[in-house]
């Protein structure tokens, strides 16, 4: 087997391998849709190779794994450069010694190249990959889930405590701050960039809202596209945030607020719901699993700075 540089000739017969990937997950998840996936993947593979971070595994002539990464990214995770594969931007044929080779050779370039900070999406089913690499170093840490708006979410009643839409994005001001100090706190331990409180007013998004006396105690808002090419179809809403305050905390508010959400959802034709959330927020994991149906998680590896530079270093000792 080699293990070289990706180039523009193995693109379709990544494409390929990158498609059975995603069709393994959606015999695993049905409510995932592929339409004009071939497509999306080629598109999605051609604008990483911009970055010239990409792997090929070949065997007898013929691609067998790949895997292509977005960077050096200033600032990724932290303060150093990383680099992140989106979903369809790695394929290993769920094999763990594949996965292990590739990721092997891929990380050297990143360490040549500067980067300390790497992190790829993958198919959230394939547990032989995903172990392959939490065994090399990497934590799970966000993931992607979808529902079916044909299954019905139960909600108990909330007395005094109304579902509805609002159009003022001021109003939900308070809960996004409390939501930025949640995930400042143990155990997320996940800093907010400060361009967050203003890059999100400008952002196009409904916005879903539970209230009870008039104040606003939680939100779910909602968006045309996720962060990955499996939510680009039609039909399909995609939550790109929520939160609710701590008095709203076991009143059913959340579930409430969803099932309203959903039910609007359906009455417009939509059939389809995205999500994605950070799984080391543990209130989050919870809440959204009850219904969804996690399809990618996002595995995260941050190296030892020090490595960058370490053979001229290390040279004068040997």
């Amino acid at each position: 087997m080699l293990i070289t540089k990706f180039t523009e000739k193995y693109i379709s017969a990544a494409v390929e391998l990158g498609i059975q990937e995603l069709a393994r997950e959606q015999e695993k998840c049905p409510v995932l849709c592929l339409d004009n996936v071939k497509e999306k993947l080629h598109n999605v593979l051609r604008e990483l190779m911009e970055d010239d971070l990409g792997i090929a595994a070949i065997e007898d002539g013929k691609l067998i794994a790949y895997a292509l990464f977005f960077g050096p990214i200033e600032g990724f995770f932290g303060t150093q450069d990383g680099a992140f594969s989106p979903l369809g931007g790695t394929a290993f044929g769920e094999n763990d010694k594949l996965c292990s080779k590739v990721m092997a050779t891929a990380m050297d370039e990143m360490v040549q190249r500067g980067i300390t900070s790497l992190a790829l999406s993958r198919p959230a089913s394939d547990e032989i990959t995903g172990r392959s690499l939490v065994l090399n170093g990497f934590g799970i840490r966000c993931s992607d889930a979808i529902y079916d708006l044909n299954m019905p979410i139960e909600a108990q009643d909330c007395e005094g405590i109304t579902f509805g839409e609002t159009d003022d994005i001021k109003e939900i001001h308070d809960l996004q701050v409390q939501l930025c100090d949640h995930l400042a706190a143990a155990p997320a331990l996940f800093p907010t960039p400060g361009q967050f409180f203003t890059d999100w007013i400008d952002e196009p998004f409904r916005c879903f809202v539970a209230r009870k006396n008039g104040k606003i105690i939680g939100y779910i808002k909602l968006g045309d596209e996720g962060e990955n090419l499996l939510t680009e179809v039609p039909n399909m809403g995609n939550i790109n945030g929520a939160f609710f305050a701590k008095e709203a905390r076991g009143t059913g508010a959340a579930h409430g607020l969803l099932k309203f959400m959903c039910d609007t959802l359906k009455a417009e034709g939509c059939t389809r719901l995205g999500t994605d959330y950070e799984t080391l927020n543990p209130t989050a994991l919870r809440f959204w699993t009850k219904h969804f149906t996690p399809y990618t998680y996002s595995y995260h590896r941050r190296f030892d700075e020090r490595i960058v530079g370490y053979e001229q270093y290390i040279s004068k000792y040997r």
